[in-house]
């Protein structure tokens, strides 16, 4: 009788903590890398976004890649991809272009190829008249320089898009626009987006912020090349290199745990290790995507109280768990 005594307060404990670790973690939606074929389209279209329309979650955010390598990208396509994703969660969606969605659309294995930089400004313009209506403790607010690049603080996290993409962040494979004039648009971007970084995790210690998740369409640890792009060497270099190592440095200083959400490439993954002996609080998400069958959406939270894995992945449909390695 003492031990019954004894034991439901326990219980009730154990429960309400347990209660308590739940409520407080905080889950959204992303999505990208898709669709890629017919299938995926159909797929997309009929099961994946009406399942996305009928969950709780907050917000959705979409890196990049929403037309597969071979489609055109005319402005009738691209304007109905971004209205597909973007209808999702009215005015809680964020983008952040992919390499298929403008560097890839002069290639010349499509319909019609068009300029990348011309392609670029279009998909800006779009994003330019897409306000979201949020409320202003989401202290939302765009780049002015890159309107793509945006940042929010919902529950304690501070979210960023940074727009990064793959062929080689746009470095290679300039086809139908002056190279130098495409080098200098990419140069000026890898700036820009070391700025917003920088901005990202001041507005995160301003606001006490519990975390920060960066979501980009590049996966940016894969590169060919070893060496950092230069003024001389702009091509035939890692384009990835000088940001990751600034990522590192400021996970190192904020201290609290840190989540680069991408897609562009297989596996389905988190990296524990993406941060190297510099900053172990620094994970990365190799997201849902990139001809994985089938088309899904991935679902990520965040628990403040699981020191040792505070965020969590499952796709939304299938609820499949990505690997622990991306190795």
């Amino acid at each position: 009788m003492k031990i019954t005594k004894i034991l439901c307060p326990l219980i009730l404990i154990l429960s309400l903590n347990a209660f308590a670790n739940q409520k407080n973690s905080i889950s959204f939606l992303a999505i990208g890398d898709t669709p890629y074929t017919k299938e995926e389209l159909h797929d997309l279209k009929n099961k994946i976004i009406p399942a996305m329309q009928k969950s709780n979650y907050p917000f959705v955010v979409v890196y990049g890649d929403i037309l597969s390598g071979r489609e055109s990208c005319t402005n009738e396509l691209l304007i109905t991809r971004l209205n597909t994703f973007y209808n999702i969660k009215k005015s809680r969606v964020f983008y952040t272009p992919g390499d298929n969605d403008w560097t890839d659309c002069d290639r010349s294995n499509k319909n019609k190829p068009f300029s990348e930089i011309e392609r670029l400004n279009y998909i800006r313009a779009f994003i330019a008249s897409h306000k979201p209506y949020l409320p202003k403790k989401w202290k939302y607010k765009r780049q002015k320089e890159l309107i793509e690049n945006a940042s929010w603080f919902y529950k304690g996290i501070q979210f960023a898009t940074l727009h990064m993409v793959s062929t080689n962040n746009a470095r290679t494979q300039i086809l139908k626009d002056d190279k130098n004039k495409a080098l200098d648009e990419v140069d000026y971007r890898d700036k820009k987006n070391l700025q917003w970084l920088n901005s990202t995790f001041k507005d995160a210690k301003e606001n006490n912020a519990q975390a920060v998740i960066f979501i980009s369409q590049a996966d940016i640890t894969k590169s060919k090349a070893k060496n950092s792009c230069t003024k001389q060497n702009r091509t035939n270099c890692n384009p990835f290199k000088n940001f990751n190592n600034h990522l590192r440095q400021k996970a190192k200083q904020f201290q609290k745990p840190i989540l680069f959400l991408h897609g562009d490439s297989n596996p389905y993954c988190f990296d524990k290790k993406f941060g190297k002996d510099m900053a172990s609080n620094l994970w990365r998400l190799n997201s849902w995507g990139d001809y994985k069958e089938y088309a899904d959406a991935t679902a990520v939270k965040f628990n403040p109280h699981n020191k040792n894995n505070p965020f969590e992945a499952h796709t939304l449909s299938s609820n499949e768990l990505p690997k622990n390695s991306c190795k």
